[in-house]
Formats: C-alpha cells, sequence, structure tokens
C-alpha cells in the first residue's frame, strides 16, 4: 500500500517537474535539460 502511494507520487512529481523544465525552456528559449541526463532519467 505504501509502496504503491509513494510510486504515483513520485510519478506526479516527475511529471510536473518535466512540465517546469519545458515551461521555463520556453520563457528562456534554451534547451531545459541536456539530452544525455533526459535519456538517462527515463531510462
Amino acid at each position: 500500500m505504501i509502496a504503491t502511494v509513494l510510486a504515483i507520487l513520485s510519478g506526479i512529481f516527475w511529471t510536473i517537474t518535466y512540465l517546469l523544465i519545458i515551461r521555463r525552456s520556453i520563457q528562456d528559449k534554451s534547451v531545459g535539460m541536456p539530452m544525455v541526463a533526459l535519456c538517462m532519467n527515463i531510462s
């Protein structure tokens, strides 16, 4: 039960983090996160 809740919360917070990175990169008109870091994070 606790593991499931933590996994769901982790997914929600990572989604929020990526959305904020995208928002910031659009505002700054630059790369928000290096591609290598993104690939390593997803895998």
